[in-house]
């Protein structure tokens, strides 16, 4: 097979060395040739790197991204036929190579020519969520309405670039980002970010504006460093190494977009690898530090967390935002059914997990609200929240809420547990495997445990957990941990976000309020900045 590949790998090189050779070898590989085999395919793609890669050494920028573009067309269409994972290994390392290379190139062709700085810009961030959301289809290929609404969109991320004498490179895209920015409030902007081993990309979108930068003097093992820094700071309650690592953060994702955030009180934030697992809420605002004199272990409260000024939620891409906020100006109304869950013993686990004592307490309080307010109950405790009832019937009900021990395993994902009470004729925990073959309805699922929002993150996989495996169950909106959570204060925490939801049934905002009535009693980072929120 290498003999053969490297066989082609000349053959295409050959036939790249003319403008007019390259069109035909590219209609050659895009044509229905079922005798074109895939490793062929694969060994193309090499090919096109490698000039592209030369040209850019030759400074001809504008025609490498043109090979790029290319390149990335047939990584789509390799993507839908490529099943076996030793293939799927060197496609995937071929396919994040070509991908980074054409963002970067996008980005120096705007540092070099201002006047295309805009469609750099914009092209840059199509390169982005094309890849990104290539890898969403591999994950949610089950789900058929999903999966529609996903290729329907991807249609509209296609990117044509025109040649003019081999020099001159004309772009043409669609208007799916003018689209989303239509969906937006004036009040809300989306962060986006893209990371390489050796550059990081920051897009700012707002109604009316994209900016984006590129920050390449960020590697990614140091920024890694930073944020595994800071997650363990955030479990300790020293303020000034905590304050060090959650300034520096914000320096590095924040400050310089920051800036133009003037009215803007939502952030949506597109994370990428690592960054899934950073509490962007506890991130400390450097520019509002002035003034803010003789801290100590006591003062946690007086810190100008980035929750403070924003409503802060998550989503995979721009497209499944895009579906969200379309939807949202469209939605009916759900059902106002309710479904706890909250098991207390646990002794009979390998895991040997402790008691939950104060589970039941805090979880019939929040029922009682939820009572109050109209909604139809039902609430498994103790010897009752196990998980023969949680599969009879998780399927009909909008909001599900699941108080419980939770264990991920970093990084065999597959293995994440979420645990129900002891059962001595049956396991008691759904692994993320199981749950990614529930059919779930939940409007609102709510996982109130131990990291149910720890994530490892695959290339050309993308990110998987727990709550992403709920999430392809069919969980539409989700709360998730992204560490090990303290029992008794994430019950206040929960309590609140419920008695604002009630009142508003805006999910950002009530977590935000929740968060800040626990800063508002001194607590630390610890007790309150591991709970996220993505929305469906």
């Amino acid at each position: 097979m290498r003999g053969k590949s490297t066989l082609y790998r000349h053959y295409f090189s050959e036939k790249l060395k003319n403008f007019s050779c390259f069109i035909e070898t590219i209609d050659f590989i895009y044509g229905n040739n079922t005798h074109f085999e895939l490793i062929h395919q694969l060994s193309f793609l090499g090919t096109l790197a490698e000039n592209a890669q030369v040209l850019l050494d030759e400074k001809k920028r504008k025609t490498a991204l043109s090979i790029y573009q290319q390149a990335i067309m047939l990584i789509s269409k390799i993507r839908r036929k490529i099943n076996e994972e030793a293939l799927k290994e060197i496609f995937v390392r071929e396919s994040d190579y070509i991908y980074e290379k054409a963002i970067g190139v996008c980005f120096q062709i705007a540092h070099i020519e201002p006047n295309c700085k805009e469609n750099m810009h914009q092209l840059a961030f199509y390169f982005v969520e094309h890849e990104k959301v290539a890898i969403l289809l591999d994950k949610i290929i089950k789900k058929t309405e999903n999966k529609h609404i996903l290729l329907q969109q991807m249609d509209k991320l296609e990117v044509f670039i025109q040649y003019e004498n081999f020099d001159k490179v004309v772009v043409h895209q669609n208007d799916f980002l003018y689209n989303l920015q239509k969906q937006l409030s004036e009040k809300t902007a989306i962060l986006y970010y893209y990371l390489t081993s050796s550059y990081l990309c920051i897009f700012s979108i707002t109604n009316h504006k994209l900016e984006a930068i590129q920050i390449s003097d960020i590697k990614g093992y140091y920024l890694k460093e930073r944020v595994t820094s800071f997650v363990a700071k955030i479990k300790l309650p020293l303020l000034l190494p905590y304050l060090k690592e959650a300034t520096n953060l914000y320096q590095l994702l924040m400050e310089k977009v920051a800036r133009n955030f003037k009215g803007i009180n939502e952030l949506i934030i597109i994370p990428d690898e690592y960054l899934y697992t950073l509490p962007f809420v506890a991130l400390v605002q450097t520019d509002k530090m002035n003034g803010i004199n003789n801290l100590n272990n006591n003062s946690f409260n007086l810190l100008p967390y980035l929750i403070k000024d924003y409503e802060i939620s998550y989503q995979d891409s721009a497209i499944l935002l895009y579906k969200r906020l379309f939807l949202q100006k469209n939605k009916t109304k759900a059902n106002k059914n309710f479904l706890a869950f909250a098991p207390t013993a646990f002794s009979t686990t390998a895991a040997k997990l402790p008691k939950l004592r104060r589970n039941v307490y805090f979880v019939n309080e929040i029922v009682k609200k939820i009572n109050n307010n109209g909604f139809k109950t039902t609430f498994f405790k103790g010897k009752e929240a196990t998980l023969d009832s949680f599969q009879r019937y998780a399927s009909q009900y909008q909001y599900i809420f699941l108080a419980t021990h939770g264990v991920g395993q970093i990084p065999y994902y597959q293995t994440s547990r979420i645990y129900f009470n002891d059962s001595w004729e049956q396991k008691n925990y759904l692994e993320s495997v199981d749950i990614e073959s529930l059919i779930l309805n939940a409007k609102l699922l709510i996982l109130c445990c131990c990291e149910s929002g720890l994530n490892t993150f695959r290339h050309g996989y993308g990110m998987t957990g727990l709550h992403q495996s709920f999430i392809l169950a069919g969980a539409n909106n989700i709360i998730y941990s992204l560490s090990k959570v303290d029992e008794k204060n994430t019950g206040k925490l929960m309590l609140c976000f419920f008695e604002e939801y009630l009142k508003s049934g805006n999910l950002a905002k009530s977590l935000q309020t929740a968060q800040l009535c626990l800063i508002k009693q001194g607590k630390y980072p610890f007790f309150w900045a591991n709970f996220a929120l993505t929305e469906r």
